[in-house]
């Protein structure tokens, strides 16, 4: 679960941010959410309501889904006209399908992979029996991985735990659900039921639990 501690957020708590009155006047931002210049989720005329109902949706996901929602937006995949926590929330939702990737064959962590570029070279080489007799032959230590990881990528970015293909379009929809699916599915629309009916899906979706 992506965690924002309580992920209902008041005024007079002292969690993720520091509330005056019912907006935001500074905040911390977390590591999963987008923070350069333009890519703001969260500004001063973000409203709590809006806070609270996106970190309640994110409580039912996987961080990893924040974290992909996070890349997607920072590419600039996202057509949303002003970033917002609703449209962070929708893009979360739709994680699934963004087109982002594990390396197969290491990390730059790992002994022997020195860069992101020789990760995803080797990661194509997994599928790529042509690369891989290459690799694997008389002269294949005299390759350099870092290159054709790099010319191999031209249509993708590398991050150090994985790639992002921006050759795939997903279709993913900013405005998916609308408020009042959002609110719901953050567990803050006051019903008693435990799910939520969602736009184009035909099994409800479980709701968040207000702590």
């Amino acid at each position: 679960m992506v965690g924002l501690q309580s992920h209902v957020i008041r005024p007079s708590s002292d969690c993720l941010i520091h509330c005056s009155q019912s907006r935001i006047d500074d905040f911390d931002l977390p590591d999963w959410l987008p923070a350069g210049p333009g890519e703001r989720v969260i500004d001063e005329r973000t409203s709590l309501e809006d806070l609270n109902v996106m970190a309640g949706v994110l409580s039912t996901l996987d961080e990893d889904d924040a974290a992909k929602a996070r890349i997607w937006i920072e590419e600039g995949m996202s057509p949303a006209e002003r970033l917002s926590p609703l449209v962070f929330a929708n893009v979360a939702l739709q994680a699934d399908d963004i087109p982002f990737y594990a390396y197969e064959a290491g990390t730059r962590f790992d002994p022997g992979v020195s860069s992101n570029e020789e990760a995803f070279a080797l990661t194509v080489a997994e599928n790529d029996p042509e690369l891989a007799e290459a690799l694997d032959g008389r002269f294949g230590p005299y390759l350099d991985l870092e290159a054709i990881g790099r010319d191999l990528a031209m249509d993708c970015t590398l991050h150090d735990d994985g790639y992002l293909d921006r050759s795939v379009d997903p279709g993913i929809d900013p405005e998916l659900y609308s408020r009042d699916e959002l609110v719901c599915l953050a567990g803050l629309d006051g019903g008693d039921d435990d799910a939520c009916v969602m736009s184009g899906l035909d099994v409800p979706m479980d709701k968040a639990v207000v702590r």
